[in-house]
C-alpha cells in the first residue's frame, strides 16, 4: 500500500490492474538498473 495514495489518480485513470502493473514493472526496471 506504499503507492497507494502515489498511484490514486493513475488507478483512477487505467484500473487497479493497469496500475499495478506499472508499478510492478517500474520497480523490477529500478532494480535491474542498480545491478
Amino acid at each position: 500500500r506504499k503507492f497507494e495514495s502515489a498511484g490514486v489518480i493513475e488507478s483512477r485513470s487505467l484500473g487497479m490492474k493497469g496500475t499495478y502493473i506499472k508499478v510492478l514493472n517500474d520497480y523490477l526496471f529500478e532494480e535491474l538498473k542498480r545491478e
